[in-house]
């Protein structure tokens, strides 16, 4: 938060401000639901990330939704900050996600060390405040319109009629071909490989409508603590699912 401390605007008048955060623990990273504000999606959880959003003074809940929703009771007052911090925990087959009010003095140092991943037009230019945006942009609105009001008109010289009309002849274009399909690359068994969380994986895709009979789920890829997998589903369709060691989702 450091680098952009000086870049976060002072509270809008009449409002409170909401601080969500999450703290930088890569256990369930793959796992990012949307919070919402009285139904309102306003961003998303995300490890080592946060964010704000300013509203009116009044009671607010604050949700997230895996595979359950979470949800808690804000009671904003104007001019005043409350932090909101998600938390993640096991689950049947996604981590549950879930927001708690935090004080002010602990969720000021939570966010230290935290990188913003809200709405960047929230924040301000260099050396500039919101009262000093607006005046320059109003100054320069009337500036501008002032001198288009008072800027002459040039009299438009007639154009002489052409004597001849040009027309173009296309160009023989040579046929154009075209690309060709991307290799099919085939699999044989030996080269398919388990990964940590096949299992999960196989039985996540079950339960979201593949079944894969006795193809498992096979290892494609593989980033940080995050494993990407593909079930072959009997009826021919392919389901990709991305887990690590809280849960699986689709990928």
């Amino acid at each position: 938060m450091a680098e952009i401390k000086d870049k976060i605007p002072p509270i809008a008048t009449g409002k409170g401000r909401i601080y969500f955060y999450r703290d930088n623990n890569m256990v369930g990273a793959a796992v990012q639901p949307n919070i919402r504000v009285n139904e309102e999606v306003v961003g998303s959880s995300k490890p080592g990330g946060f964010f704000f959003v300013d509203r009116q003074p009044g009671n607010y809940t604050v949700a997230t939704s895996t595979e359950v929703t979470r949800s808690t009771h804000v009671a904003l007052e104007a001019g005043k900050k409350k932090y909101i911090k998600t938390s993640i925990s096991m689950g049947l087959f996604v981590g549950h996600v879930t927001p708690n009010e935090i004080t002010e003095a602990q969720g000021e140092l939570d966010l230290n060390g935290l990188a913003y991943t809200g709405d960047p037009t929230l924040l301000l230019a260099p050396n500039q405040t919101p009262i000093q945006s607006k005046a320059i942009a109003s100054a320069e609105l009337i500036v501008n319109t002032q001198q288009a009001s008072r800027m002459p008109v040039a009299p438009q010289a007639e154009m002489p009629a052409p004597s001849t009309v040009a027309t173009l002849t296309p160009l023989d274009a040579a046929p154009r071909s075209e690309p060709a399909p991307p290799p099919v690359v085939s699999y044989s068994i030996k080269d398919r490989k388990l990964g940590t969380w096949s299992y999960e994986a196989e039985q996540f895709a079950n339960s979201k409508g593949c079944k894969s009979g006795s193809s498992g789920a096979w290892l494609i890829g593989k980033a940080d603590y995050v494993e990407h997998y593909q079930v072959a589903c009997i009826d021919g369709n392919k389901f990709t699912a991305v887990c690590d060691q809280v849960a699986c989702q689709a990928g």
